[in-house]
């Protein structure tokens, strides 16, 4: 399988400030990616993210909706087509610039034994305590952290196993926050939860989506009615 890449091709990664990209804050145009320069797993895909949408991606496992996640954020580069994130002053891009349009919700929460602050604040320490607790109450957490014995302070013991998946998800979603940037990635992160726990993290993402553009990758198909966009994606291709 080929592995993660350490430097970004500029070619297949840029910035624009074309005006035609107007409300678009990022696009995908004619991506194809193979793991082994033979078999194509992405095939020509087009797709945008607008502001104040949330796009929903929609496919089975071994789609390649993951692949298709983890190319946008260049993880895998593209053989072919680019991804072009909008951006005023279309700087050359750098792996740091491009990295600072986006943020990454994974499937599994990744917490650490930690507090509940160091966690969020984890590979950012020069975020205000204030931003911190803004971005727990955006992503609906602060009202059960305050509940626990320490608040911010309690430790989280077994990276965080003690909490339901519900919360783990809202602290990951916090951390996200805390980046502030114009794109969130969120890869299949309601597939461990009951009804209950999925339908508030959605009510919380609808709410973000107001200042930011949202790409949930899913195989729930119930979830499209939250979408202003579904995109399928299936053997590779955008349908």
């Amino acid at each position: 399988m080929k592995e993660p890449q350490s430097e970004l091709d500029i070619s297949k990664y840029v910035f624009s400030n074309s005006p035609d990209c107007r409300n678009t804050v990022l696009m995908v145009k004619g991506l194809s990616f193979s793991y082994d320069g033979k078999v194509e797993v992405l095939k020509s895909v087009d797709m945008s993210l607008g502001k104040g949408e949330l796009t929903v991606l929609l496919g089975e496992s071994g789609s390649g909706k993951s692949t298709l996640l983890k190319t946008i954020m260049g993880l895998y580069e593209p053989s072919e087509g680019n991804v072009v994130f909008t951006d005023e002053g279309a700087a050359p891009i750098t792996k740091h610039s491009m990295t600072n349009k986006f943020a990454y919700v994974p499937q599994d929460a990744m917490l650490f034994n930690a507090s509940i602050y160091e966690n969020l604040t984890w590979g950012n320490k020069e975020i205000s305590h204030g931003e911190v607790i803004a971005a727990a109450k955006a992503a609906g957490a602060d009202e059960f952290i305050m509940q626990m014995p320490k608040g911010y302070d309690t430790m989280l013991q077994d990276d965080g196993k003690s909490l339901s998946g519900g919360q783990r998800q809202r602290l990951s979603i916090a951390r996200a926050l805390l980046k502030n940037t114009p794109i969130l990635l969120l890869d299949e992160i309601t597939s461990a939860l009951d009804k209950e726990n999925e339908e508030k993290i959605l009510k919380t993402i609808l709410k973000l989506k107001e200042e930011k553009a949202i790409l949930l990758i899913t195989h729930k198909t119930d979830l499209c009615e939250y979408a202003d966009v579904v995109k399928t994606i299936k053997n590779g291709r955008i349908e």
